[in-house]
């Protein structure tokens, strides 16, 4: 898979988040759980010595869809103990499946969650001594 499909499969999954829980009540949860990933994503190019495949935008929708179909194959949620050291977008994940897992399901189908499972978002660089 080359690059520009690989992005077009982050923002089609992300799309169709958004379509499943972005307007189910007052709330963006997408756009939540987006601007999350957004800061972890600001935060991790700061300090790390890899090359990125994507820009900061789409690899924060990566993040977003690669823990809601987490959420989905898991049978049990985060513990509230490991709030204190996991990112917070897996807990907002988490819940968005507990609460609208039908409507995820719903617009997920059809998705080619192999080929999103195959995408590597960075690659190490070489370190220089």
């Amino acid at each position: 898979m080359n690059r520009k499909e690989k992005i077009d499969l982050v923002n089609d999954g992300y799309y169709r988040l958004v379509l499943a829980v972005d307007n189910v009540d007052w709330r963006h949860y997408a756009e939540e759980l987006l601007a999350l990933e957004k800061g972890y994503e600001k935060k991790h190019r700061a300090f790390t010595n890899c090359e990125y495949i994507f820009n900061g935008n789409t690899a924060s929708k990566y993040w977003c869809v690669y823990h809601i179909l987490g959420e989905l194959d898991k049978t049990e949620a985060p513990n509230i103990k490991g709030f204190l050291h996991l990112k917070q977008s897996i807990f907002l994940a988490s819940s968005l499946v507990a609460n609208y897992r039908e409507q995820i399901e719903k617009e997920f189908e059809g998705f080619n969650i192999e080929a999103f499972n195959e995408i590597a978002i960075y690659e190490w660089k070489e370190e220089v001594a």
